[in-house]
Formats: structure tokens, sequence, C-alpha cells
């Protein structure tokens, strides 16, 4: 059996994030691997500061440097984490720490991706971690799954030969994103792929695991605008007021963000339930599409758009977003009267998702002697 390490960005308070590593630990765990998260813990600290975050993650009533909010958040996730990715490393930070882990569990292959892992913004103070660079010395496969840079470029100029080296080294690539082919490009590697985000790779049904009976419930189904907006704004409220609106005294309304006190299961459940979507999430959006739910995206320039753009060119959805800065009254009404054909989405889907096998099952073939 081959053994497989999983590495994504640190999974903290970020419901798509979260679900595209139990999404992807899933898949490869179906197909008969020995699969391990490995535990990206972040940013290292020095050792006054981890003992000063030692104390505060314990003190209620303050939030000094994220230090408490951080905490409490780990703690609220720490179940399902610990229950969808039941193997796990040790939280790592350093560069010595990473790299005696690979040393120790001697993996026949590791996977970065999904999400944003290739974002300068996200990974600036060890950006060379998601490059796989602990791997160096070991003949361990080194794959990209659906990895994203977040741009339609690679930010940092300085850091392009090194990165350009670190990506030379690795098996088989690919991105989340369009963009990030020709970013690839750029950087070398003729030969990268564009595939699904896991949470897409692994279908509908995937999500019954976390509670068939809550997943199964049809209660007060399609009765339910559901708003999972990040970076709320003067327009974005005025869009969910129309939307709200325009369904009609019969909708209640399900309002969800980054704070929610939803568990991850909560979370999924909210869309599975839906009525109407509206977010300026990616993986609102995803699971809005999954569910066959009608929606509507607000392109999230802050948080990065191409990968709206990238998903909804693909399945011929692209009417369905909404630039905040081109928005006026009533847009939002007229994108609700134009019916959503999911027959024609979901066969799109299932062409995307066969070809994203075809390349993580094509890209783990083969023995590595580590």
């Amino acid at each position: 059996m081959k053994k497989i390490g999983v590495m994504s960005l640190p999974l903290v308070d970020n419901y798509g994030g979260m679900l595209q590593a139990v999404a992807l630990y899933g898949y490869l765990s179906d197909r008969g691997y020995e699969v391990v998260s490995i535990n990206n813990a972040g940013k290292h600290l020095s050792s006054w500061k981890r003992a000063v975050g030692g104390v505060l993650k314990y003190v209620p009533g303050q939030n000094f440097k994220n230090f408490r909010y951080k905490y409490m958040k780990l703690q609220q996730h720490k179940r399902f984490l610990e229950s969808f990715l039941p193997a796990r490393t040790e939280a790592l930070t350093s560069k010595g720490a990473f790299r005696s882990m690979a040393a120790r569990e001697k993996f026949d292959a590791v996977i970065v991706g999904s999400d944003q892992v290739w974002r300068w913004d996200y990974s600036f103070y060890d950006c060379e971690r998601y490059f796989l660079d602990f791997l160096n010395g070991c003949s361990t496969k080194r794959i990209a799954y659906a990895a994203s840079f977040g741009k339609d470029h690679w930010q940092n100029p300085q850091k392009v030969d090194a990165i350009r080296g670190l990506l030379a080294a690795f098996d088989a690539v690919s991105t989340r994103e369009a963009s990030g082919v020709s970013v690839c490009r750029e950087l070398g590697r003729e030969d990268c792929v564009h595939v699904l985000d896991p949470t897409l790779l692994v279908g509908s049904e995937f999500y019954r695991r976390f509670d068939a009976r809550s997943f199964d419930d049809q209660s007060d189904a399609g009765k339910t605008l559901v708003s999972y907006v990040l970076d709320r704004s003067s327009v974005r409220d005025q869009m969910l007021e129309e939307v709200n609106t325009a369904l009609g005294a019969g909708f209640g309304r399900h309002d969800l963000g980054l704070c929610s006190n939803a568990t991850v299961p909560q979370w999924v459940f909210a869309f599975k339930k839906a009525g109407f979507v509206v977010t300026d999430s990616f993986h609102g959006m995803v699971f809005a599409i999954l569910f066959n739910k009608p929606f509507i995206a607000i392109a999230n320039s802050l948080r990065g758009t191409s990968r709206f753009t990238s998903l909804l060119d693909m399945l011929g959805l692209s009417h369905r977003l909404v630039e905040e800065d081109a928005y006026r009254s009533g847009m939002a009404c007229e994108i609700m009267r134009e019916p959503i054909d999911f027959d024609k989405v979901n066969k799109k889907l299932a062409e995307k998702r066969m070809l994203s096998e075809m390349f993580i099952d094509g890209a783990l073939g083969g023995t590595v002697d580590c």
C-alpha cells in the first residue's frame, strides 16, 4: 500500500479549506492509499512568542495577536478534523520539523494542494514549504493537485528562480484555475494540467459521510436564502436585500460567515437545503453548484477573481457572476430570472471530474523507493 502525504494551508477557520482537505484525503483513502495529513501549522514563532501565545489563547475577553481566536476556532473544528483526517502528523512550523517529519514518515508521494497554497500573500513566511522543499534529498514523488496562485501571476519576482527550481522537481503539476496553467508555463512547467478543486472531485454524495440523517433531511428544504459573504459592503448588502425581497415572505434567511458558529457539517447542510445562495466565496459557489442550487456569485477581487471565472467559464455559468463595481440596482433580479440547466452543468462537471481523476491517479502510478 502506498503512503501519501497531503498538505494544504493551515486548517483553522476556513470552511472551504477544511473541506477540500477532507475531500482529497477521502478520495485517496477510497482508492486504497494510506493517507497522512501533514499538519501545517503556519508561521514559525520564536520561543517567547510561543510562550506568550500559549498563555493568551486561554484568556477570554481578548484576542491579542489573534492567539485566542485561532485557539477557539481550532477547538470548534477539532472533532471534525480528527474524524475525517484520522491520520495526521504533529503540528509543524519550522523547516527542521518538516524535514524530520518527511524522513520519519517515508512517504511514497506528497501532494500539495488544493486552495491558494501558491499565493504569496498566504505563504510569504516560508513559500518554499508549499513547493515541498522539505523533501530535498528524498526520492518521494512530488505532486501538486489543484494548487492555486490566487492571482494570474507569481507575485514575488525576487523568488522566481528559487520557485522555478523547486517546481522543476515536481513529478506532476496541476492547478485549480486555468490561469495557473499559464503561470506554471512562465515558471518553466509546460505540462501543468487544469483540474477540479477536491470538493468537486468527490461529488455531492461524499458529504453524506458527515451525518447521513441530517444530509437526507428534507424538512424546510428549498425555503431558505443562504448567504455566505466573507467581505461585507453596502453593494453586497443591497444585493442581498434585493434577492431576499424577490424570493418573498415564504423564504427564511441563513447568514453564514468566517465567524459563524456552524460546524463544518452544518455549513455543508445549509447549502444542501438552500433554496437560493448568494456568496462571494469560491467554495460557497462550489457547494451551490454541487447541490444544484440557483445562486449568484459576487466576484471577490480581494481574495482572487480568477478562481470564480475559471470554474464558471468551464461549466457555462459565467452569467451568474457579478462584478461589484459594475453592479446596478435590479441586476440580481435579472440573474434570478435566468434558470440554470443543471443537467448540462452536471454533464460538464462529470467530464472534468473524469479528467481530474485521470491526472491524480496517473500521477500516483508506479513505485517510488524512499
